[in-house]
């Protein structure tokens, strides 16, 4: 058996646990076992959705399996629900619990009128987006459904948003010139948040909210720059000065795709942004002719 078939059969056995309850209505499992990207660190996701939130004692009992297994609970409101972790053959497996309502009426919203900027939200539902149904399949192949509504103009306005990269000269002459690698680290790190969120409207993903397991997300994608996830990589591992040529180039695939697939959308702006001068060059005439 793979890691991956032990990872999964855990998962089921975990939610077969919590379906004697006549309140429960689904099951969603989410993150690496759905995506098969798993490994020997890999963990179990999971939220259980309610009808009626389980008691509070009910609640007390799924709290101390999981502390008398060595796991602990991210947080617990007896109105709102609870998430706790547990330990199951070794295996840390998050559980999440509220009712069907909430997730829901959230979803509703978010369809609705998609927030660019939360995080939070993009969590949530790109992980109802891509994940799998442990129980109650209408249920959440109707939350489904419901996101692939989400109207074209908020993956148009996501790939909008985030194509403003910082200039060539801002990373090479502010940053590696000066040896201030922290402000080239920083703007890398944002460059590449930047180009996950224009990847995943360009393949109208919801953003997953968060940069790690950024391979991961974008193996899901087919409108990418070519080797994206190795050119990716690579910018952390180069000497500075090709790490920002690396960079750049990628930007600059990005932005042709954009050309491709939203030509509404005018990149010329940033273009002349990747290339922009720190300073201007003003000769005035006396400096004109010292060079002649």
């Amino acid at each position: 058996m793979s890691e991956q078939q032990r990872l999964m059969a855990l998962a089921q056995r975990v939610a077969t646990e919590h379906m004697q309850d006549p309140n429960l209505e689904a099951i969603l499992l989410t993150g690496s076992v759905v995506y098969g990207q798993v490994d020997d660190v890999s963990d179990i996701d999971m939220t259980l959705y309610y009808a009626d939130l389980p008691s509070p004692a009910m609640f007390e009992a799924i709290q101390q399996k999981a502390l008398g297994s060595g796991g602990g609970i991210y947080g617990y409101d007896p109105q709102e629900g609870l998430a706790c972790y547990r330990f199951v053959e070794g295996i840390k497996v998050d559980t999440g619990h509220q009712t069907t309502a909430s997730l829901t009426e959230m979803l509703q919203k978010f369809v609705a009128k998609p927030d660019l900027d939360n995080d939070t939200h993009h969590i949530i539902m790109s992980g109802v987006q891509r994940g799998m149904a442990l129980y109650g399949d209408a249920i959440i192949h109707g939350w489904q459904n419901q996101l692939a509504g989400i109207a074209p103009d908020f993956f148009r306005q996501l790939v909008e948003t985030n194509l403003r990269f910082a200039p060539r000269a801002v990373l090479q002459e502010m940053g590696v010139e000066r040896r201030d690698y922290w402000l080239v680290n920083e703007l890398i790190l944002e460059a590449q948040q930047r180009i996950l969120k224009v990847i995943c409207g360009l393949n109208r993903r919801i953003p997953p909210g968060k940069i790690k397991g950024m391979d991961v997300s974008l193996a899901t994608c087919a409108i990418v720059p070519s080797n994206v996830t190795e050119r990716l990589r690579e910018v952390w591992m180069l000497p500075p000065t090709e790490a920002v040529a690396a960079l750049i180039d990628l930007e600059q695939d990005l932005l042709d795709l954009v050309d491709i697939h939203l030509p509404q959308i005018d990149t010329q702006s940033e273009r002349q942004r990747l290339d922009l001068p720190l300073r201007k060059q003003v000769y005035s005439v006396m400096s004109a002719r010292a060079f002649n």
